[in-house]
């Protein structure tokens, strides 16, 4: 069956023939209840309209459930199966006449009574039901009386259907959500017969979806959607029989081509497993570190062209156009010769390939490797060298290592700073040392601190200034030749006075770097320089040569935001009155860490203790102990969709997790913190 409807008519056959009518289906095709069957008399009761309801059959085959046998068949109930002979069948029908003398009954909404000279059936009414005898209201309790004619007012309610259509814009899809309608239809409810009847009243809904195609289609051409409609959802929402949702057009999306790559023949990426150690207490790095390693001649890598997009069509019929891919652009340093006819990276010394991605820009080269033997202080100097540097001892008291590759030390470091592009592995303790590894992160970092504030302040700037030249007054007023410069100098020293202090921070951050960043930061910083800071007329003719400088700061701020693909890490055994920073993983593989400051952008592991200082990990936190006895306040924190796992806290340890903060009071075991759903924080 489908949705039902309900029809009236004069009669039950008229009613009929207007719901075969406007179906259009042929009598055969639905199923017809009545509801009241109008204007029929029997005993006296008279009706106004019939009333049914239809439903198409969807399967001829579908079966009926059986109906229970009511009150009428109980007589059948108190015979045989056997033949009744003439005698006992009249017997029977004389019975049924005798028992229902004096008694009134309803049956399938319909009042029917026998009243005989001595014994008239009672009819009461419900003070909210309406009931007519011979046109007068009953206001409690009748007889009832042959000729008497009843009526019931009983009204039907209608519930409109409701439904809207909703654009997703981004997802180019246009979903339409539909309540369907109902009638609420009172009825009679059954009564068997009795010497006193009790009308009850009660209702059941009926689905009525008045929703149709037409309106659908209607509200579409005003919205001007055109493309990608779904004819077979919009039939099946106007005939929905419960609230549902229906994408009912849907966009075609561009798909926007594959970026460039370098396919690498080896693995670029270090790796540190559990250190070896020897008999006598020694760590053997060899054994511990795995270091990338090329020899001259080998083919280092093969560059893959970008694909190209494939446009997409909107709901509106308007073409929605891919972005094809962008090639890599190689640079390549000492070691490394790019082949262009094979696209291929050429090794032309041997050593330990360094590579650095900054968007598609992939900087390639060849690292040297410098080995210090011994201990490393005062009558060395300080170690400043392109490529990797390897000390055999220890790094003393007020000495700095800079590497710009990767930095092994097989013992401890004192009083001293190291700072490397890569990772930094310690065979021993730090004690009192910077530890930075990733220099460029930091660089980032801080460029994108002054970057931030500039497009806050530049973007409503861009804005105005394209809503002011296109007005017709200023047109006719504004000396072209001038450029944008004069507008932009006025702006900048009424509305957005913020603005050139800003910018004057930015380019000088940027130009404190300049020899470590690109090309193109150095181009961005001269056009803020002579735009912003002294108004040169060249530098923006319209608001389009703004618009471009908003979204170059865009691009470099997404640049800050992911730096470089490289991961490096911080090993060591025992840290203590340490500040680290790094754009990678920590591990502390020994006693652990006291009163130390841990920055990483990855995760933080620390096997033993993590007494006092503060601890963050971008990538999630994990401690065997926190704190101790006597209430050295540590400071543990991971961003809002990471965890801190701590086998065992002491009190005054303090964990934030996004703005989430909790002070253990007491020691606890087995912590594992995170935020739920709704943002609370969850320990257990």
């Amino acid at each position: 069956m489908n949705e039902s409807l309900i029809f009236q008519g004069k009669n039950v056959d008229l009613a009929i023939e207007k719901a075969v009518q406007q179906l259009q289906l042929d009598k055969k095709d639905i199923h017809i209840e009545i509801i009241d069957p109008g204007s029929e008399r029997l005993f006296g009761l008279t009706k106004t309209k019939a009333k049914i309801i239809v439903s198409r059959i969807e399967n001829d085959k579908s079966n009926q459930s059986e109906k229970e046998l009511g009150w009428e068949d109980w007589l059948k109930k108190e015979i045989q199966d056997q033949p009744l002979s003439e005698q006992s069948a009249s017997s029977i029908k004389n019975l049924n006449k005798e028992y229902l003398k004096g008694k009134a009954w309803v049956k399938n909404g319909s009042l029917y009574f026998q009243d005989t000279e001595t014994k008239k059936p009672l009819l009461e009414s419900p003070s909210k039901t309406i009931v007519l005898k011979n046109g007068v209201k009953i206001n409690d309790k009748t007889y009832l009386t042959q000729g008497d004619c009843l009526s019931f007012d009983l009204e039907t309610k209608a519930v409109e259907t409701k439904w809207s259509i909703k654009v997703d814009q981004k997802n180019q899809k246009v979903t339409l959500t539909v309540n369907p309608g109902y009638y609420i239809v009172p009825f009679i409810e059954d009564h068997p017969p009795a010497e006193t009847v009790r009308i009850q009243v009660s209702q059941h809904e009926q689905t009525n979806n008045q929703l149709t195609e037409k309106d659908i289609y209607d509200q579409l051409e005003k919205m001007k959607i055109t493309e990608g409609i779904q004819h077979d959802k919009i039939k099946s929402a106007c005939r929905s029989s419960v609230p549902e949702s229906f994408v009912i057009a849907e966009g075609l999306l561009p798909k926007d081509g594959e970026n460039g790559v370098v396919h690498f023949s080896i693995d670029i990426h270090e790796k540190t497993t559990p250190f070896s150690e020897k008999i006598d207490g020694r760590i053997d790095f060899r054994e511990s570190i795995y270091i990338p390693s090329i020899k001259e001649g080998e083919v280092l890598g093969k560059i893959i062209d970008p694909t190209r997009g494939e446009d997409g069509i909107s709901i509106y019929g308007e073409l929605l156009k891919a972005k094809s891919g962008h090639p890599v652009k190689i640079k390549v340093g000492n070691g490394i010769e790019y082949m262009e006819s094979e696209k291929q990276l050429i090794a032309m010394a041997k050593g330990r390939p360094k590579i650095e991605q900054l968007g598609q820009l992939v900087r390639v080269s060849i690292l040297p490797k410098l080995k210090h033997h011994g201990d490393l202080q005062m009558d060395d100097g300080n170690i400043h060298f392109i490529g990797d540097v390897e000390i055999t001892g220890h790094v003393n008291e007020h000495m700095t290592v800079d590497a710009d590759g990767s930095a092994w030390i097989h013992k401890s470091a004192f009083h001293s700073s190291i700072q490397t592009r890569n990772s930094i592995t310690v065979g021993g303790n730090a004690i009192n040392c910077s530890l930075i590894a990733g220099k460029n992160s930091l660089i980032f970092e801080e460029i994108a601190g002054k970057l931030e504030p500039f497009i806050r302040l530049v973007e409503p700037l861009v804005k105005i200034t394209k809503q002011l030249t296109a007005t017709e007054k200023f047109q006719q007023s504004y000396e072209s030749k001038q450029g944008l410069s004069p507008l932009i100098k006025a702006l900048t020293e009424t509305k957005f006075k913020e603005l050139i202090p800003v910018t004057n921070q930015l380019v000088r951050a940027i130009n404190q770097r300049q020899d470590l960043l690109e090309r193109n930061w150095q181009t961005f910083a001269i056009t803020l320089y002579k735009g912003f800071l002294v108004y040169h007329h060249n530098v923006f003719q319209t608001y389009k040569d703004l618009e471009r400088v908003m979204e170059d700061a865009h691009h470099l701020m997404n640049i800050c935001q992911s730096p470089s693909e490289n991961y490096s890490t911080i090993s060591l055994q025992y840290v203590m009155n340490s500040d680290i920073h790094c754009n990678g993983d920590v591990q502390i593989k020994g006693k652990g860490c006291v009163h130390t400051k841990i920055h990483s952008d990855g995760k933080v592991t620390i096997k033993g203790k993590a007494i006092g200082g503060r601890i963050l990990g971008k990538q999630g936190v994990q401690i065997n102990e926190a704190g101790t006895s006597s209430g050295v306040k540590t400071i543990i924190e991971v961003p809002f969709d990471q965890k801190i796992i701590i086998k065992e806290a002491m009190a005054d340890v303090v964990i934030k997790v996004g703005h989430q903060q909790y002070i253990f009071k007491q020691d606890h075991t087995n912590i594992c913190a995170h935020l739920d759903k709704e943002g609370g924080l969850l320990l257990y």
